[in-house]
């Protein structure tokens, strides 16, 4: 269920991730699945301070890209 992913941070360490799923029965597993709960245990204790995880749905999605 997993579509894939994207990310940025700036120059000041702040970052953002989006990962896209095909439903929340797929991110239920991810969250159940035994290597996924141990790389966030690494990462609480090696590269995180703090983190804020926020499920949505995305209804549409509009791109535009300037001809060359």
């Amino acid at each position: 269920g997993y579509l894939g992913m994207q990310s940025a941070r700036g120059p000041d360490g702040l970052g953002i991730t989006v990962c896209y799923w095909g439903s929340e029965d797929d991110i239920a597993a991810w969250r159940a699945d035994f290597e996924h709960q141990e790389a966030q245990r690494q990462g609480q204790g090696r590269w995180y301070e703090e983190y804020t995880v926020e499920v949505a749905r995305v209804d549409r999605t509009i791109e535009f890209q300037r001809p060359d």
